[in-house]
Protein backbone atom coordinates (compact mmCIF):
# COMPACT_ATOMS: atom_id res chain seq x y z
CA UNK A 1 0.00 0.00 0.00
CA UNK A 2 1.56 3.20 -0.95
CA UNK A 3 1.05 6.25 1.69
CA UNK A 4 0.53 9.34 -0.91
CA UNK A 5 2.98 12.39 -0.35
CA UNK A 6 0.46 15.54 1.13
CA UNK A 7 1.66 18.76 1.66
CA UNK A 8 -0.21 19.14 5.56
CA UNK A 9 1.13 15.69 6.21
CA UNK A 10 4.44 16.23 8.24
CA UNK A 11 7.03 13.46 7.93
CA UNK A 12 6.49 12.16 11.35
CA UNK A 13 2.52 11.99 11.05
CA UNK A 14 3.80 10.18 7.80
CA UNK A 15 5.42 7.71 9.70
CA UNK A 16 3.21 7.19 12.49
CA UNK A 17 0.32 6.36 9.91
CA UNK A 18 2.47 4.02 7.65
CA UNK A 19 3.37 2.37 11.05
CA UNK A 20 -0.70 1.70 11.75
CA UNK A 21 -1.08 0.39 8.03
CA UNK A 22 1.90 -2.66 8.58
CA UNK A 23 0.24 -3.53 11.51
CA UNK A 24 -3.10 -4.34 10.16
CA UNK A 25 -4.03 -8.14 10.39
CA UNK A 26 -3.22 -10.00 7.60
CA UNK A 27 -6.41 -11.71 7.78
CA UNK A 28 -8.07 -8.50 7.27
CA UNK A 29 -6.01 -8.11 4.07
CA UNK A 30 -7.14 -12.18 3.01
CA UNK A 31 -11.05 -11.48 3.41
CA UNK A 32 -13.09 -12.91 0.61
CA UNK A 33 -14.54 -10.74 -2.53
CA UNK A 34 -18.23 -9.40 -1.51
CA UNK A 35 -20.06 -11.12 -4.68
CA UNK A 36 -16.99 -13.64 -5.82
CA UNK A 37 -17.61 -16.77 -6.56
CA UNK A 38 -16.91 -19.54 -4.64
CA UNK A 39 -13.63 -21.83 -6.22
CA UNK A 40 -14.37 -25.35 -5.98
CA UNK A 41 -11.90 -27.53 -6.11
CA UNK A 42 -12.03 -31.13 -5.97
CA UNK A 43 -9.72 -34.73 -7.43
CA UNK A 44 -10.76 -37.71 -9.75
CA UNK A 45 -12.53 -39.46 -6.98
CA UNK A 46 -15.36 -41.26 -8.43
CA UNK A 47 -18.39 -41.95 -7.84
CA UNK A 48 -17.66 -38.69 -5.45
CA UNK A 49 -16.52 -36.52 -8.43
CA UNK A 50 -15.46 -37.42 -11.98
CA UNK A 51 -15.29 -36.23 -15.30
CA UNK A 52 -17.48 -38.35 -17.56
CA UNK A 53 -16.69 -38.48 -21.46
CA UNK A 54 -18.58 -35.78 -22.59
CA UNK A 55 -16.51 -33.79 -20.35
CA UNK A 56 -19.21 -32.69 -17.81
CA UNK A 57 -18.66 -33.03 -14.21
CA UNK A 58 -20.39 -35.84 -12.39
CA UNK A 59 -20.23 -37.86 -8.76
CA UNK A 60 -22.39 -38.08 -5.65
CA UNK A 61 -20.60 -35.09 -4.00
CA UNK A 62 -20.72 -33.05 -7.05
CA UNK A 63 -24.48 -33.04 -7.36
CA UNK A 64 -24.78 -32.67 -3.66
CA UNK A 65 -22.23 -29.25 -3.33
CA UNK A 66 -23.86 -28.02 -6.18
CA UNK A 67 -27.46 -28.28 -4.92
CA UNK A 68 -26.38 -26.93 -1.62
CA UNK A 69 -25.18 -23.91 -3.82
CA UNK A 70 -28.08 -23.77 -5.75
CA UNK A 71 -30.52 -23.36 -2.17
CA UNK A 72 -27.91 -20.94 -0.18
CA UNK A 73 -27.94 -18.65 -3.14
CA UNK A 74 -24.07 -18.38 -3.24
CA UNK A 75 -22.58 -17.75 -6.80
CA UNK A 76 -20.23 -20.65 -7.47
CA UNK A 77 -17.32 -21.08 -10.10
CA UNK A 78 -17.81 -24.30 -11.89
CA UNK A 79 -15.80 -27.31 -9.98
CA UNK A 80 -12.34 -28.22 -10.81
CA UNK A 81 -10.64 -31.62 -10.95
CA UNK A 82 -7.40 -31.26 -9.83
CA UNK A 83 -4.93 -33.90 -8.07
CA UNK A 84 -5.24 -33.97 -4.63
CA UNK A 85 -1.96 -32.37 -3.01
CA UNK A 86 -2.84 -28.97 -5.74
CA UNK A 87 -6.68 -28.51 -4.77
CA UNK A 88 -5.72 -29.19 -1.16
CA UNK A 89 -3.33 -26.14 -1.69
CA UNK A 90 -5.65 -23.66 -3.17
CA UNK A 91 -8.29 -24.63 -0.58
CA UNK A 92 -5.79 -23.67 2.49
CA UNK A 93 -4.51 -20.77 0.56
CA UNK A 94 -7.02 -18.63 -1.12
CA UNK A 95 -9.57 -16.84 0.60
CA UNK A 96 -12.71 -17.91 -2.07
CA UNK A 97 -11.86 -21.58 -2.20
CA UNK A 98 -13.65 -24.84 -1.15
CA UNK A 99 -12.67 -28.62 -1.39
CA UNK A 100 -14.68 -31.57 -1.34
CA UNK A 101 -15.28 -34.14 -0.60
CA UNK A 102 -12.94 -34.48 2.91
CA UNK A 103 -12.11 -36.18 5.57
CA UNK A 104 -12.00 -34.33 8.58
CA UNK A 105 -9.28 -35.58 11.09
CA UNK A 106 -7.65 -33.51 14.10
CA UNK A 107 -4.92 -32.66 11.92
CA UNK A 108 -6.87 -30.35 8.94
CA UNK A 109 -9.13 -29.70 11.85
CA UNK A 110 -8.12 -25.92 12.50
CA UNK A 111 -7.47 -25.22 8.62
CA UNK A 112 -10.99 -24.88 7.46
CA UNK A 113 -14.20 -24.45 8.12
CA UNK A 114 -16.52 -27.47 7.88
CA UNK A 115 -19.51 -27.64 6.43
CA UNK A 116 -21.35 -30.98 6.41
CA UNK A 117 -21.28 -33.92 5.90
CA UNK A 118 -22.07 -34.31 2.70
CA UNK A 119 -21.31 -38.22 2.31
CA UNK A 120 -19.67 -41.69 3.54
CA UNK A 121 -16.52 -42.69 2.98
CA UNK A 122 -16.07 -46.44 4.22
CA UNK A 123 -12.32 -47.70 4.67
CA UNK A 124 -11.29 -51.09 3.13
CA UNK A 125 -8.73 -53.21 2.12
CA UNK A 126 -8.72 -55.14 -0.97
CA UNK A 127 -6.53 -58.34 -2.25
CA UNK A 128 -5.69 -60.36 -4.92
CA UNK A 129 -8.05 -62.75 -4.90
CA UNK A 130 -5.62 -65.66 -5.50
CA UNK A 131 -3.63 -64.96 -2.61
CA UNK A 132 -4.98 -66.54 0.81
CA UNK A 133 -4.74 -62.95 2.72
CA UNK A 134 -7.14 -63.11 5.85
CA UNK A 135 -7.53 -60.48 8.16
CA UNK A 136 -9.10 -59.64 11.65
CA UNK A 137 -7.05 -56.64 12.57
CA UNK A 138 -4.60 -54.01 11.62
CA UNK A 139 -1.49 -55.67 13.25
CA UNK A 140 -2.30 -58.30 10.59
CA UNK A 141 -1.67 -56.14 8.38
CA UNK A 142 2.27 -55.90 8.89
CA UNK A 143 4.54 -57.43 6.82
CA UNK A 144 2.05 -56.43 4.13
CA UNK A 145 2.79 -53.57 1.56
CA UNK A 146 -0.32 -51.04 1.24
CA UNK A 147 -0.82 -49.37 -1.86
CA UNK A 148 -2.51 -45.78 -1.60
CA UNK A 149 -2.07 -42.01 -2.90
CA UNK A 150 -0.11 -39.23 -2.31
CA UNK A 151 -2.84 -37.18 0.43
CA UNK A 152 -5.10 -40.05 1.30
CA UNK A 153 -6.14 -39.39 4.54
CA UNK A 154 -5.80 -42.97 5.96
CA UNK A 155 -1.72 -42.85 5.05
CA UNK A 156 -0.80 -41.46 8.00
CA UNK A 157 -3.12 -43.40 10.16
CA UNK A 158 -1.41 -46.30 8.99
CA UNK A 159 2.26 -45.26 9.61
CA UNK A 160 1.52 -44.32 12.57
CA UNK A 161 0.22 -47.89 13.63
CA UNK A 162 3.80 -49.24 11.97
CA UNK A 163 2.53 -50.39 8.79
CA UNK A 164 4.13 -49.88 5.00
CA UNK A 165 2.43 -47.91 2.84
CA UNK A 166 3.35 -47.13 -0.77
CA UNK A 167 1.73 -43.70 -2.16
CA UNK A 168 1.04 -43.51 -5.55
CA UNK A 169 0.70 -39.97 -7.61
CA UNK A 170 -2.81 -41.06 -8.28
CA UNK A 171 -5.09 -43.47 -6.69
CA UNK A 172 -6.28 -45.25 -10.23
CA UNK A 173 -2.77 -46.95 -10.68
CA UNK A 174 -3.33 -49.04 -7.34
CA UNK A 175 -5.72 -51.43 -9.08
CA UNK A 176 -3.32 -53.01 -11.75
CA UNK A 177 -0.30 -52.62 -8.86
CA UNK A 178 -1.90 -55.00 -6.86
CA UNK A 179 -2.81 -57.80 -9.67
CA UNK A 180 1.15 -57.24 -11.05
CA UNK A 181 2.15 -58.10 -7.20
CA UNK A 182 3.64 -54.44 -6.66
CA UNK A 183 1.41 -54.20 -3.64
CA UNK A 184 -0.04 -56.38 -1.41
CA UNK A 185 -2.97 -54.43 -0.35
CA UNK A 186 -4.85 -51.59 -1.77
CA UNK A 187 -6.30 -49.22 1.10
CA UNK A 188 -9.48 -47.40 -0.80
CA UNK A 189 -12.88 -46.32 0.01
CA UNK A 190 -15.32 -49.01 -0.54
CA UNK A 191 -17.46 -47.27 -3.40
CA UNK A 192 -14.61 -45.44 -4.83
CA UNK A 193 -12.43 -49.00 -4.93
CA UNK A 194 -15.61 -51.05 -6.26
CA UNK A 195 -15.83 -48.01 -9.51
CA UNK A 196 -12.54 -48.18 -10.41
CA UNK A 197 -12.24 -51.68 -10.73
CA UNK A 198 -15.47 -51.97 -12.75
CA UNK A 199 -14.25 -48.75 -14.79
CA UNK A 200 -11.08 -50.77 -15.80
CA UNK A 201 -12.44 -54.09 -16.58
CA UNK A 202 -10.63 -56.05 -14.13
CA UNK A 203 -11.41 -59.22 -12.36
CA UNK A 204 -9.46 -61.37 -9.75
CA UNK A 205 -9.19 -58.32 -6.75
CA UNK A 206 -11.71 -58.69 -3.92
CA UNK A 207 -12.47 -56.71 -0.69
CA UNK A 208 -10.74 -59.11 2.61
CA UNK A 209 -11.50 -56.04 5.18
CA UNK A 210 -12.92 -53.30 6.39
CA UNK A 211 -11.33 -50.64 8.36
CA UNK A 212 -13.73 -48.19 9.32
CA UNK A 213 -16.36 -45.14 8.21
CA UNK A 214 -15.89 -41.92 7.94
CA UNK A 215 -17.53 -38.96 7.17
CA UNK A 216 -17.19 -36.21 4.41
CA UNK A 217 -17.24 -32.79 4.09
CA UNK A 218 -16.93 -29.51 2.46
CA UNK A 219 -13.60 -28.11 3.88
CA UNK A 220 -13.73 -24.24 3.02
CA UNK A 221 -11.05 -21.50 3.80
CA UNK A 222 -10.91 -19.74 6.75
CA UNK A 223 -11.60 -16.81 5.38
CA UNK A 224 -15.11 -17.68 5.23
CA UNK A 225 -17.02 -16.80 8.40
CA UNK A 226 -18.16 -18.79 10.91
CA UNK A 227 -21.71 -18.10 10.47
CA UNK A 228 -21.50 -18.77 6.69
CA UNK A 229 -20.27 -22.30 7.52
CA UNK A 230 -23.23 -22.63 9.91
CA UNK A 231 -25.71 -21.60 7.73
CA UNK A 232 -24.13 -23.68 4.78
CA UNK A 233 -24.11 -26.94 7.39
CA UNK A 234 -27.76 -26.37 8.48
CA UNK A 235 -28.93 -25.94 4.33
CA UNK A 236 -27.11 -29.21 4.02
CA UNK A 237 -28.67 -30.97 7.10
CA UNK A 238 -32.48 -29.82 6.19
CA UNK A 239 -31.66 -31.48 2.42
CA UNK A 240 -30.91 -34.65 4.56
CA UNK A 241 -34.14 -34.30 6.22
CA UNK A 242 -36.00 -33.95 2.88
CA UNK A 243 -34.50 -37.00 1.29
CA UNK A 244 -32.13 -35.01 -1.20
CA UNK A 245 -29.35 -36.48 -0.53
CA UNK A 246 -31.17 -40.06 -0.34
CA UNK A 247 -32.03 -39.54 -3.43
CA UNK A 248 -28.75 -38.36 -5.12
CA UNK A 249 -27.30 -40.86 -3.69
CA UNK A 250 -29.72 -43.55 -5.27
CA UNK A 251 -29.66 -41.46 -8.62
CA UNK A 252 -25.61 -42.98 -8.98
CA UNK A 253 -26.86 -46.76 -7.80
CA UNK A 254 -26.01 -46.49 -3.59
CA UNK A 255 -27.90 -45.63 -0.55
CA UNK A 256 -27.50 -42.33 1.39
CA UNK A 257 -27.58 -44.08 5.18
CA UNK A 258 -25.00 -46.42 4.05
CA UNK A 259 -23.23 -45.01 0.63
CA UNK A 260 -21.06 -47.99 0.51
CA UNK A 261 -23.63 -50.52 -0.13
CA UNK A 262 -25.01 -50.58 -3.95
CA UNK A 263 -28.96 -50.89 -4.11
CA UNK A 264 -28.66 -52.30 -7.55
Amino acid sequence: MTIPHHPALRPSRRATLLAAVLLLPCTAMAQPSAGTPLRLVTEDYAPYAWKSDSGALRGVSTDIVRELMQRAQVPVSAPEILPWARAYSIALRTPDACLFSTVRNPARERQFRWIGPITQLEWVFFAREDLAIKLTGLEQVRGYTVGSYLGNAMVEKLRAKGLQVEEASADSANPRKLLLGRIDLWVVGRMSGLYQIHKLGLSGLKMIYRIEREPMYLACNLAMPKEEASRLSEILRQMRRDKVLERIHAAYGYQEDDSDVPVR
